[in-house]
Order: C-alpha cells, then sequence, then structure tokens
C-alpha cells in the first residue's frame, strides 16, 4: 500500500483501521518532536484519507477486550480471514474460523469503547501540541 502511495496509486484492498491506546501515543519513542511528527500524519490521515479510520482508546476506558495484546484482523477477498499477533521473536497467523470470529468480537469491541473517529482528532491535538 505505501508503495502505491507514493507514486499516487489509489490503494486497493482493505481500509486500514486502528484503535491506538492513549498509552502508545504518549510514550515517547524517537523524541518529542518525531512523536509530534507521527501524530500531526495520524491527524492529517484521518482528515483527509476517507480509507483510514482512527479511534483512540482513552486511558478511561480502564480494562478493555485487547488487554490480551496488539493483533491484526485481516480480510480477503478470496480464501480465509487471519489474524496476526507479532511478538519479538515470533508471527503467530491464525485462520481457525472460530479463532477468527473471537478476534473480530475483540475488534468490535475495543472499536465501541474507543472515542469515535472524530472525537479522536482533538484527542491527538491535544497530545501533539503536549509535545511541542
Amino acid at each position: 500500500m505505501r508503495a502505491r502511495r507514493l507514486h499516487g496509486a489509489p490503494p486497493t484492498g482493505p481500509a486500514p483501521a486502528a484503535s491506538p491506546r492513549t498509552l502508545v501515543l504518549r510514550q515517547e519513542v524517537g523524541g518529542r518532536a518525531c512523536m509530534r511528527a507521527q501524530i500531526e500524519h495520524l491527524i492529517h490521515l484521518a482528515r483527509t484519507d476517507p480509507a483510514v479510520t482512527i479511534q483512540v482508546l482513552p486511558f478511561s476506558a480502564g480494562a478493555h477486550a485487547g488487554m490480551d495484546g496488539p493483533f491484526m484482523l485481516m480480510s480477503f477477498p478470496a480464501g480465509r480471514d487471519l489474524v496476526c499477533i507479532e511478538s519479538l521473536r515470533a508471527s503467530l497467523h491464525l485462520n481457525e474460523p472460530e479463532v477468527v470470529e473471537l478476534y473480530r468480537t475483540t475488534s468490535d469491541l475495543l472499536k465501541s469503547d474507543a472515542l469515535s473517529p472524530k472525537a479522536s482528532i482533538p484527542l491527538l491535538s491535544a497530545i501533539a501540541k503536549d509535545l511541542s
């Protein structure tokens, strides 16, 4: 997808969606300027790219369905849906329908606990401002 964007071609495939936790957005990696630039880029994508959905999971959500760790849920036009769990030493790919459904439910719960895409932008802006 990145190569297509760099060359101006429209992206194909599923639309990316993310529900980052507030903690991840406030944990400085690469320095304040780098973090601010990354968050500003997320804001830009959220405002300008209809294929991108960003919903922030606020601290106030407390314990949530994704406490077990990050995962990627992928759907394909042909073939089975897939869940990918990456760690430091390994990558796990799961495609059993009942397991994929469990992660789909987890994803739905995370989205329902997260701020709406519209409400996430002011929080992202406040975090970027704090990094100035």
